[in-house]
């Protein structure tokens, strides 16, 4: 299994090819690369991953050739989960703590 293979098969909804690439090009992965252990544990593997699903969690729902994809709010809500725990692994997570304003 590639990299590629690996990213499609964590939603049953269809990623484009080249949306994918580019997540992982970003990161400086090759995504025909075989997926190993070492793989699946680096930061530009997990970093792609975020992508990835950040992309599902904003996904349209689409119908064509008679097949219908729909995300759910749950299922938009467990891909941002997923984001926001990747993100939280890596250090890279934009969630603030603390007060703001006059209760400072």
């Amino acid at each position: 299994m590639t990299i590629l293979e690996s990213i499609q098969t964590v939603s049953a909804y269809p990623i484009p090819a080249k949306v994918i690439r580019e997540f992982a090009e970003k990161q400086g992965l090759n995504v025909d690369t075989e997926i190993t252990n070492t793989v699946r544990e680096s930061g530009a593997f997990k970093a792609a991953l975020a992508e990835a699903y950040e992309w599902l969690a904003d996904a349209p729902n689409v119908s064509q050739g008679g097949v219908s994809y729909n995300l759910n709010d749950i299922q938009r809500q467990y891909y941002r989960a997923k984001v926001e725990s990747l993100r939280l692994e890596l250090g890279t997570s934009k969630r603030r703590y603390g007060l703001k304003g006059r209760l400072l």
